[in-house]
């Protein structure tokens, strides 16, 4: 992983590494570690290890997200439209709407 680190700073590139959650309780040379994991609406982003010490989480509600990205280049394909129109379906059903 370190090398992955240096490489991605020697060429100014982001290096991302994914690692299984089991994970979280190792030591690392990443600048920065984090959880991403499904809630309620969307996902909870826990920051475990930054620059400056900077910890917590934040929960991102992302039910609207497929259809804020209809329009954008590339995100506007009938696999994400469907997806978008069957999440949306799901989440008013379950709510009564």
């Amino acid at each position: 992983m370190r090398r992955l680190q240096l490489a991605a700073e020697r060429g100014r590139a982001l290096g991302v590494l994914f690692r299984p959650q089991q994970a979280a309780r190792e030591s690392s040379y990443a600048t920065l570690r984090m959880t991403i994991e499904p809630s309620a609406h969307g996902v909870r982003v826990t920051l475990l290890k930054s620059k400056g010490g900077v910890r917590g989480g934040i929960e991102l509600d992302l039910q609207d997200a497929t259809h804020a990205l209809h329009g954008w280049p590339g995100m506007d394909t009938p696999g994400l439209r469907e997806a978008g129109t069957a999440q949306r379906n799901a989440t008013h059903a379950s709510h009564g709407k």
